[in-house]
């Protein structure tokens, strides 16, 4: 009896493995396809996210080159031609603001257009030049613009998947809270930008496990639970502002929230 318990118990295991690993691959294929859904520069700001995703490491040949303004702590970022929505008749963004302009102008892209660079208009401060979004995106950034684009597209799905999982494992007894949580910000609008080259992917995978992290770390009786919790929350506090200063908002929103809930 006791082997045939054992015997039903490793089925069981196996078969929830199986589901999981199914439910995660199935997400990984619907999120994929959207991110090969829209052309490159579709998000909002586009133009702003790539330059500063190709100029967070700093001057790269035929990709940045950062210049001090004049007389002041700033700088202004040169990034190819093709980011740039409102010098460029044929680029990636030759349809951005052009409402008699449909996506398909992209088909005729200046080959020039890549590689030379122009002011794009961007300005920072010097300390603020990259932020964790940024300096992880640069990281599959290349001349090849198309290619990296999507590349960085997929790491934000794969990054989404990871966290996500962390969230349904970590908190067994919180899975529904998280579900819901989830799928409040998992619209069309929110499976886009998860799919998409914006901090805002980022922002949308955060912000659940922050609100979940919260509650584990209010209602959990183990200590052990509550600790992992609260550092989570912690960490997603520090991160998730400085990846978008907004953040912050929607953050005390959500600790409000958990308190009024838990």
């Amino acid at each position: 009896m006791k082997s045939f318990i054992q015997s039903q118990d490793g089925k069981y295991r196996g078969t929830r493995i199986v589901h999981w690993f199914f439910i995660i691959l199935t997400g990984f294929f619907a999120l994929s396809a959207w991110a090969f859904a829209s052309p490159i520069g579709a998000p909002p700001d586009g133009d702003f996210h790539m330059a500063s995703i190709w100029c967070a490491q700093g001057d790269r040949l035929g990709m940045c080159k950062v210049e001090k303004v004049k007389d002041s702590t700033q700088v202004e970022l040169q990034t190819p031609r093709t980011f740039s929505r409102y010098q460029n008749p044929y680029g990636h963004f030759c349809y951005v603001g052009n409402s008699g302009a449909s996506a398909g102008c992209t088909n005729v892209v200046d080959e020039t257009s890549a590689t030379e660079l122009i002011a794009s208009g961007r300005i920072f401060p010097l300390d603020r030049i990259s932020t964790p979004f940024y300096d992880l995106s640069s990281r599959f950034s290349s001349r090849n613009i198309e290619s990296s684009a999507f590349k960085i597209r997929i790491v934000n799905v794969l990054f989404f998947l990871a966290i996500t999982s962390l969230l349904l494992m970590a908190f067994k007894k919180y899975r529904v809270v998280a579900a819901l949580a989830l799928l409040v910000g998992l619209g069309p609008w929110g499976s886009f930008l998860i799919s998409s080259i914006h901090p805002s992917a980022w922002t949308i995978t955060l912000l659940p496990l922050f609100l979940v992290a919260l509650f584990v770390a209010i209602k959990e009786k183990s200590t052990m639970l509550r600790v992992f919790a609260a550092l989570a929350a912690l960490s997603i506090w520090f991160i998730a502002q400085d990846v978008r200063y907004d953040s912050r908002y929607f953050m005390i929103i959500a600790l409000f929230a958990a308190i009024a809930w838990g």
